[in-house]
């Protein structure tokens, strides 16, 4: 199941920043997006901004 399609046919990363465990919890649906998003290189869900830093491409500057 593709949730984000268009994330990956245009070539944009977007990074979801923030702790959404407790909903992610409460819905599969919600869930299932961020298990989704998160399989790809594309959508990224995750608690902070060091797992961003560890995630984002080397050589790539981090936007603030």
């Amino acid at each position: 199941m593709t949730t984000l399609p268009t994330m990956d046919d245009v070539s944009v990363r977007i990074a979801v920043r923030g702790d959404i465990s407790l909903p992610a919890t409460a819905s599969s649906t919600l869930r299932d997006v961020v298990l989704d998003g998160n399989r790809g290189r594309q959508t990224w869900f995750l608690a902070d901004a060091g797992a961003l830093r560890e995630q984002r491409p080397k050589g790539r500057g981090l936007s603030r």
